[in-house]
């Protein structure tokens, strides 16, 4: 027997329900994974109901997902001016962008970051040429290696003010500056997250 017909004016109304349906499921999705991603009283995650829609609309699959968040959850934690306490998950930390290739990272890193990663690839290539000559690198050494030569004081000011997006940058590239990574200890104290994200950066 032929099912009647359902009026038009329910099709948006059902439309609308579904939406919500999924979207309650990718938020239930994206909080089951942060608790057990960070096992941390220490935090609580905020999720900006823009966020949840980014998901549920772009990402179909749940290892992407997965993927996805633990960036994000690096990002946030990183750009929180207090490591304990309150930290909301933005739209921009979930961008699949994130997920494109090195090249076309570059061409989205924002303006804010921009200076950061110029001044790591300079030290990364002065580093490279201390190894060349045998040189040890240290402060004083990079400095007057670079062009113009700075002291090792410009230096470790230089690291201190940009941090947070130093810690950052080190973690969405996690193949870059691998000298600077291996064998300059002032960056390599950028490369730690605190412990409850230990598990996210291996």
């Amino acid at each position: 027997m032929k099912q009647p017909t359902k009026p038009k004016e329910e099709l948006p109304k059902e439309i609308t329900e579904l939406k919500h349906k999924q979207y309650l499921i990718y938020k239930s999705i994206g909080e089951q994974l942060v608790e057990r991603l960070i096992n941390s009283n220490d935090f609580t995650f905020i999720w900006e109901e823009e966020s949840i829609q980014y998901l549920s609309e772009n990402i179909n699959n749940l290892s992407e997902i997965e993927i996805i968040l633990k960036r994000a959850l690096i990002i946030a934690i990183n750009e929180s001016l207090d490591v304990k306490g309150s930290i909301t998950i933005l739209p921009s930390y979930l961008y699949t962008d994130n997920l494109a290739s090195q090249h076309d990272k570059d061409v989205h890193v924002s303006e804010n970051l921009q200076r950061t990663l110029s001044m790591l690839d300079r030290y990364e290539k002065a580093a490279s040429e201390l190894i060349n000559s045998k040189q040890s690198i240290t402060g004083q050494n990079l400095g007057k290696q670079l062009q113009p030569p700075v002291t090792a004081a410009a230096i470790s000011d230089a690291i201190s003010k940009h941090s947070m997006k130093i810690t950052r940058l080190l973690n969405e590239y996690p193949d870059r500056w691998s000298i600077l990574k291996t064998h300059f200890k002032a960056i390599q104290n950028k490369i730690f997250t605190p412990n409850t994200l230990n598990q996210l950066a291996s």
